[in-house]
């Protein structure tokens, strides 16, 4: 009888031995994917602020050119205006030769504009395959005995954006200033007007 009870402890031990060593496996590779969903989601949102930052980036260089295009139309009415009076009256003016230097100034602006924005295209242009070549590659695996059956990991699908339908692309134009953005915005970005 007490051969049988020995027995029984001793296999009780053993099991309880068992149960402890898989349980610290499963502490540990819990652990470690806790540790690797954490540094995932500081580089998702790392990535969130940089492409946020870009979109503030593009909104300011856009009012900034829909604001130079708005200054140098004006400049064009202006001279046109001078001119006519030039012919017409007889009027002579040095302020058309300083409304030509304005326009000259504007348009060098737009080019620079026009640059940072064709500079930046290219940059997101190689840098969308080196993202593509990251995301392919495999993570490192751990070996089969170390991972039980449940822990497995799922792939998980990455969502699409879905397509913008044809309205939202729609673009408005602001009856005070001219600018154009899109539909459905309810101040003008560039002179506050209340748009309907």
């Amino acid at each position: 009888m007490n051969l049988q009870k020995c027995e029984r402890t001793r296999t009780m031990s053993e099991l309880m031995d068992k149960i402890t060593e898989v349980s610290k496996g499963l502490y540990e590779q819990a652990k470690v994917a806790g540790s690797n969903i954490y540094e995932k989601s500081k580089v998702l949102a790392g990535q969130a602020k940089v492409a946020a930052d870009d979109l503030i980036e593009k909104g300011k260089d856009k009012a900034e050119e829909i604001r130079l295009e708005r200054d140098l139309y004006d400049c064009f009415s202006e001279i046109g205006e001078l001119y006519y009076e030039k012919e017409v009256n007889g009027i002579d003016t040095d302020k058309i030769a300083d409304l030509f230097a304005e326009a000259k100034g504007l348009k060098e602006q737009l080019a620079a504009l026009d640059e940072k924005k064709a500079a930046s295209e290219k940059k997101e242009e190689t840098e969308a395959p080196e993202e593509a070549e990251k995301e392919a590659e495999p993570e490192e695996e751990q070996p089969a005995e170390e991972k039980p059956e449940a822990a497995e990991e799922q792939p998980v699908e990455e969502e699409k954006p879905e397509e913008a339908p044809a309205e939202e692309n729609e673009m408005v134009e602001c009856p005070i200033c001219g600018a154009q953005f899109p539909k459905g915005t309810k101040v003008c970005p560039i002179c506050g007007a209340e748009m309907n």
